[in-house]
């Protein structure tokens, strides 16, 4: 949405703005990481910013198509997807949060919670992107996860 950049790497990124047509650039989010070897990328989501339209949705039918037409050709030229994980986060203390993937997708439903409540199709998203930083262990089927210090009660 608001993307910053250091000098140099502008300068290597700057030839993929002319790919957009429409000027959205849709999908250059996703060619940037790959073109940049996916190395010291990161997004910060803590800046407030004022959205002037409405989130997630073109009043122009004709707009909508082509903007997602110019993602589908982008990511096609990198050969890349849209994935959006996340993989650490930082407190308020200005350090790297200490957690677990099921840790950390639970602070991410609290802080994306505002989202679910008007359209909670959202939830199953976050869940699907984050779903890559937990391991295929099975399902427990003789009772519920325990933590420390507490009983779970046996199914039947």
């Amino acid at each position: 949405m608001v993307p910053c950049f250091r000098r140099a790497t502008l300068e290597e990124l700057l030839p993929t703005f002319a790919l957009s047509t429409t000027g959205w650039g849709f999908g250059l989010d996703s060619a940037w990481p790959k073109i940049l070897g996916y190395e010291h990328v990161g997004i910060i989501d803590g800046v407030t910013v004022v959205h002037t339209r409405p989130v997630g949705g073109f009043r122009d039918a004709d707009l909508s198509r082509r903007v997602m037409q110019e993602s589908d050709d982008i990511l096609a030229k990198f050969e890349c997807g849209q994935r959006m994980v996340t993989f650490a986060g930082i407190g308020p203390d200005l350090r790297e949060a200490s957690l677990t993937p099921e840790e950390l997708l639970v602070e991410l439903v609290r802080g994306w919670q505002y989202l679910f409540d008007g359209c909670p199709n959202a939830l199953r998203w976050l869940f699907d992107q984050q779903q890559c930083l937990f391991s295929a262990a099975p399902y427990p089927v003789s009772g519920l996860p325990t933590s420390p210090g507490s009983r779970a009660k046996s199914g039947s």
